[in-house]
């Protein structure tokens, strides 16, 4: 589907001012619908997609026998040319070198032709004139050749006055002519589109009345609660073109084997069909995880840090534990509110009723926190909603539900049950927490016969962290020998804010920030290894896994990088730092593939390179991050 810029304009400015635009305006307007575009180009690499310029022959130029164009500012898909007066009968132009192309000009039927001047026009470069039919060869040539330079595209032959050039390119359009063709989507059918608020029409309505309130109105604060509404509804769209632009999963049933055989309750060699997963596919390509703990979904900051999530646009979700960490209602409902309608796109089935079923198979994983156990009534819930491993298997009694593993394209995921309840000492895990346990030896060797490019074991409570909530936690007995069992990584939640402890080489990362309160760490009572706290704003981290590079950001809800780290498989090292600049686009997320120059953006000012390199935007401009350890010091780096 598709429609011009005028008609996209119509629809917009209507959309936007119901009671009619000021004529003043016009122009003004016209220029914030085509920002807005630029904006939802940036982030979506739907609409950066084979963009369609034509330019008839009025509009192009003419160089030593050679019509010269602009090139556009992306990847040249197709160039053909088209009569004046119709769309039939294209004529292919193929890419040579330069060379080739001058050639071509020699051998073509060259005029006598003269310098050719219109008055009133701007200036050219040297040796270039304005078209005019003076040059024209007398016939349609049915082949032709065409070759870039850094600014122009020189096409021989020569068009003729009767003909059309179009351009098909791939990349950010800054530039809209009223018939420029704008690309849509199904999701743009009436007739199959449930939520408004992912049109292009609405989501460019809402940026342009934003725009309005600002600059010609004087009401910022409008103004902004507006530029709020639009980074919501930009998510929406972006996700949205995601789902529509994702390849079709095939869902299957794999087994889950949630407890050990350690009771003789399994026999021997079964298996228990208990849970829809995403199939398992061998892929070179990264994959992308967002990990969040501590939700409370009755928060504002909740669903920022939910849009944030939705708009990076992660293969999987990974929880920390405590989806529900508010004081409601221990119900179904009360459980879809604070959680589910956040995080419903994820789930697979989706329980509740604040929208349709998104998903195609489950997205999202987790850990058991406090809250989703304590009052006890919440446990079933939450397994349950999560599509956890049930209360029975085959029949079977299953005492010790709350541990399991998972392999999730390059990341084995093993997800532990630190066991407690509230009160911070009550421990209601059957199998036990410690690693001589049930549940600790039968996790450690899932992990140590693991061939997994990366293992990451996630758990609610952390086993190394700062004391400040106010609970004076001592959680030693889940300090297991994850180092020694081949773990990369160990993430946590329950402390509601960011921390990053390395203990023996090996980091353990707190981020409980995932719309519960903020809480403070003291820095009197900092714990053993801690080297970065934060606890500013909320925020999640974003995870990429190749098979030799795994890389871990932590951003709050304003995109702001505070933390990463890498690990590089050939080198057996890992490297961390903390960014020394901030970005200040809120709300912006990760396009699904990479732009023309093989760039993968997050928001307006960090992005990786085709080379898996970060860069963040510094006032002496983009920089690439770097983080080395110098005698066991973390130094942040950044360098051209």
């Amino acid at each position: 589907m598709s429609t011009i810029f005028a008609d996209l304009r119509k629809a917009v400015i209507a959309k936007a001012f119901p009671d009619g635009e000021a004529e003043n305006l016009t122009k003004q307007h016209r220029d914030d619908l085509v920002a807005g575009l630029i904006d939802i180009q940036q982030f979506d690499s739907f609409y950066q997609q084979r963009h369609i310029d034509v330019f008839p022959f009025c509009s192009t130029l003419f160089y030593c026998g050679a019509t010269v164009l602009e090139k556009p500012r992306g990847k040249v898909i197709r160039i053909y040319t088209l009569p004046e007066e119709t769309d039939c009968c294209p004529v292919v132009y193929e890419w040579e070198d330069n060379s080739h192309i001058f050639w071509d000009w020699l051998d073509a039927s060259r005029p006598l032709w003269k310098k050719i001047v219109q008055p009133g026009a701007p200036p050219l470069p040297m040796g270039f004139h304005h078209a005019d039919p003076i040059t024209d060869k007398g016939c349609r040539y049915n082949w032709g050749r065409y070759c870039l330079d850094s600014d122009y595209i020189f096409i021989g032959h020569r068009i003729e006055s009767t003909e059309r050039v179009v351009i098909e390119w791939s990349g950010i359009k800054r530039r809209f002519a009223d018939n420029d063709i704008i690309k849509l989507s199904s999701i743009h059918d009436e007739q199959n589109d449930k939520d408004e608020g992912v049109e292009l029409v609405d989501v460019l309505a809402v940026y342009v009345k934003a725009q309005h309130l600002m600059l010609y109105e004087d009401d910022m604060q409008a103004g902004a609660a507006m530029m709020q509404l639009y980074t919501k509804k930009r998510a929406d769209l972006i996700y949205r073109h995601k789902m529509e632009m994702r390849p079709e999963a095939r869902p299957v049933y794999v087994n889950f084997k949630p407890r050990p055989n350690v009771f003789g309750i399994f026999p021997p060699g079964s298996d228990y069909e208990v849970c829809r997963t995403a199939p398992q596919v061998k892929t070179d390509a990264t994959w992308t995880y967002a990990f969040v703990a501590d939700i409370d979904g009755e928060k504002e900051e909740a669903a920022s840090v939910a849009n944030l999530i939705a708009g990076w646009g992660p293969a999987f979700v990974i929880g920390g534990g405590d989806i529900w960490n508010n004081k409601g209602d221990s119900t179904k409902t009360q459980l879809d509110i604070t959680f589910g309608r956040l995080y419903r796109m994820f789930l697979y089935p989706y329980r509740g009723s604040a929208g349709p079923q998104v998903a195609q198979y489950q997205r999202f994983y987790s850990a058991i926190g406090n809250h989703d156990r304590d009052p006890a009534v919440r446990f079933d819930l939450v397994r349950e909603f999560l599509n956890m491993p049930p209360s029975t298997i085959g029949g079977i009694s299953q005492p010790n539900k709350g541990y399991y593993d998972i392999l999730l394209g390059n990341v084995h995921w093993f997800f532990i049950d630190s066991g407690f309840m509230n009160d911070g000492s009550t421990i209601a895990q059957e199998d036990g927490i410690t690693e001589t346990s049930p549940q600790g030896r039968y996790m450690l060797d899932l992990i140590r016969k693991s061939n997994a490019p990366w293992k990451i074991v996630v758990l609610h409570h952390p086993p190394y962290a700062s004391i400040g909530d106010g609970h004076n936690d001592d959680y030693a007995a889940l300090r297991w020998d994850f180092k020694g069992a081949g773990v990369n990584l160990v993430l946590s939640g329950h402390k509601h804010w960011y921390e990053r402890c390395v203990i023996d080489g090996l980091p353990y990362l707190v981020c409980g920030l995932g719309g519960a309160p903020i809480l403070s760490p003291s820095e009197s009572e900092l714990a053993t290894g801690s080297q970065v706290r934060y606890n500013a704003k909320h925020g999640a981290l974003l995870i990429a896994a190749t098979a030799t590079q795994l890389r871990v950001f932590f951003l709050n809800i304003d995109s702001e990088l505070i933390d990463g780290i890498q690990f590089d498989k050939e080198a057996c090292t890992w490297s961390s730092g903390v960014a020394p600049v901030t970005v200040s686009q809120g709300g912006s997320f990760t396009p699904p593939a990479p732009n023309a120059q093989g760039q993968i953006w997050i928001g307006t000012n960090t992005y990786f390179d085709s080379a898996g390199n970060l860069w963040i935007k510094t006032p002496a401009g983009f920089k690439k991050f770097t983080g080395i350890s110098v005698d066991g010091v973390i130094a942040p780096t950044l360098t051209d």
